[in-house]
């Protein structure tokens, strides 16, 4: 058994869960996203993207909503997994280096140097809507779409 497969039957089972799930989350990505304007989020955020979904604070101006809609793109663009396994590489790799250099974990000065939170910042800056369709994200959604048929029509076909 492999760490794969630990919740499944075998591996084939979770491939098959992992690529439905991504599936899942970047055909949600591809929609509009909902705009919920909320009173408070964590950490102090004045704005939060998941897919499907924009958390706006109340009185934020509307770039607030282009900074978000960027994070939305760079999803459409990278795939809502691949964002999150590229954030988690930066913030993880920020905090070794942090600690092996004695510094004390500072995880606003990562977040400053996050190169998808400062394409953010510059479209906010610019004040243009960035939510498009780029290519490479159709096509991914596509490629995904076919494995997941490929795999479904190989298991059970």
């Amino acid at each position: 058994m492999t760490w794969l497969s630990f919740p499944f039957e075998n591996a084939q089972q979770a491939l098959l869960i992992y690529i439905l799930i991504t599936w899942l989350l970047w055909s949600i990505v591809m929609l509009p996203p909902k705009i919920v304007r909320v009173s408070s989020l964590y950490m102090g955020a004045r704005g939060l993207a998941l897919p499907g979904f924009l958390f706006i604070l109340h009185e934020e101006p509307e770039s607030t909503v282009h900074h978000e809609l960027t994070h939305v793109l760079q999803m459409r663009r990278y795939s809502p997994l691949g964002v999150g396994l590229y954030l988690g590489w930066h913030y993880g790799k920020g905090f070794v280096q942090q600690k092996l250099a004695g510094q004390p974990l500072d995880f606003w000065a990562l977040w400053r140097k996050n190169p998808l939170e400062i394409e953010a910042c510059e479209k906010m800056q610019a004040g243009v809507s960035p939510l498009h369709y780029p290519w490479s994200s159709i096509v991914g959604l596509l490629c995904h779409s076919l494995l997941l048929a490929l795999c479904v029509f190989y298991m059970y076909g």
